[in-house]
């Protein structure tokens, strides 16, 4: 209901918790969600509500095009670790592209640092 009211921009990053208090989500004994108001089960989906069509259309085309490259890095073969983070990045992405359907896990601080920390071992090895 939330994406279907906005879904080119969205609402705005982090307003999710604001937005369902609005729309009456929330009761009076539950303030503002508690804990687990700000967030929803899909990923992507609270990526949708939040930043609209175009804040999701950038994001997995940030995560697509590191899949590409990675995909082009091993199809080459190279030796050592661009072949190995290549193949770690293949597996990595659709994996917790997938895992994020369930949980709200692209948004948990600890596997975002951890994934654009690969990322960016994978691009820092591709300029050389």
């Amino acid at each position: 209901m939330i994406i279907k009211e906005n879904p080119v921009i969205g609402y705005g990053y982090n307003t999710y918790r604001y937005i369902q208090a609005s729309h009456g989500f929330f009761d009076y004994t539950n303030e503002i969600g508690n804990r687990s108001g700000a967030g929803s089960d899909s990923s992507i989906l609270l990526i949708w509500a939040t930043t609209g069509i175009v804040g999701l259309f950038f994001y997995i085309m940030a995560f697509l095009s590191v899949f590409i490259e990675s995909i082009k890095a091993y199809v080459k073969k190279r030796k050592g670790n661009q072949f190995l983070l290549s193949l770690f990045l293949i597996s990595l992405i659709p994996a917790i592209f997938l895992e994020s359907q369930f949980i709200n896990s692209l948004l948990y601080p600890h596997v975002v640092l951890l994934t654009f920390l690969f990322i960016g071992m994978f691009l820092s090895k591709r300029s050389n």
